[in-house]
C-alpha cells in the first residue's frame, strides 16, 4: 500500500524548491519601531555587560 502512496522526490525538484526558496521576495510580515530596534540592542548590549561584570567578580 505505501509503495502507491509515495510522494515523487527527485533532485530535480529540491533544486528547484530550493532555488526559489532562497531567491524570492519576501513580504514583510511586522514592522518594528526604530526605537524599539534601538532599546532593544542597548537592552542586549547591557545584559553582555551585566555578565561580563558577574564572570570577572567570579575570578
Amino acid at each position: 500500500m505505501y509503495s502507491r502512496c509515495r510522494q515523487k522526490n527527485d533532485e530535480g525538484d529540491e533544486y528547484q524548491f530550493a532555488n526559489k526558496h532562497f531567491t524570492s521576495e519576501r513580504r514583510i510580515t511586522y514592522l518594528h519601531d526604530i526605537y524599539y530596534e534601538q532599546m532593544s540592542a542597548l537592552s542586549r548590549c547591557y545584559d553582555e555587560i551585566e555578565d561580563e561584570t558577574r564572570t570577572n567578580k567570579l575570578n
